[in-house]
């Protein structure tokens, strides 16, 4: 969910082993990205407002099949870059539009880009690029969110509300 700037997963159906159909989902947030340079903006820092800069979304995330992991430094980076693992651009084949976010579509409404080829997953969300020197420090917080509903989509649902309330929180 790129306007929460949420990964997430979900079980592909309804009929799981341990949780019968009401199959719990996760999610992994930035509530608090790296800071850049942006004047007008206002970034956060440990609850102090930093004039002159921002704080960054998730700018990308991918996805692989376990087994599939990335196997080198490049390929890697690329992932965390938004493109394939070879470093190439990775094409919404609904919108046909370039993007930097795997299967941003929602499962919820069956609309967009969804992953429809059930595996074991990993996944990976990026924020960036900024640049350090040495000495700098840049201070991330991340979040993970786990809700259970009642089947699959129920329990996205519930996960995009928690993940707001958790947002407003913090």
């Amino acid at each position: 969910d790129t306007t929460l700037s949420l990964g997430y997963c979900y079980n592909a159906d309804n009929d799981d082993e341990i949780y019968g159909t009401a199959v719990p989902a996760v999610g992994f947030d930035f509530f608090q990205g790296p800071i850049v340079p942006s004047p007008g903006d206002t970034a956060h820092v440990s609850g102090r407002a930093v004039p002159g800069y921002r704080n960054l979304p998730m700018t990308s995330f991918n996805k692989y099949i376990n087994g599939t992991d990335p196997g080198s430094p490049v390929n890697s980076y690329n992932y965390m870059q938004g493109f394939d693992p070879d470093g190439n651009d990775i094409t919404d084949p609904i919108s046909g539009r370039v993007t930097k976010f795997f299967v941003a579509g929602d499962p919820v409404t069956n609309s967009g880009w969804l992953d429809d080829n059930p595996a074991d997953r990993r996944l990976m969300l990026s924020s960036g690029p900024f640049t350090m020197a040495p000495g700098d420090t840049q201070e991330v917080v991340a979040g993970i969110i786990i809700a259970q509903g009642s089947d699959r989509l129920s329990s996205i649902s519930l996960l995009k509300q928690y993940d707001e309330q958790a947002q407003a929180v913090f």
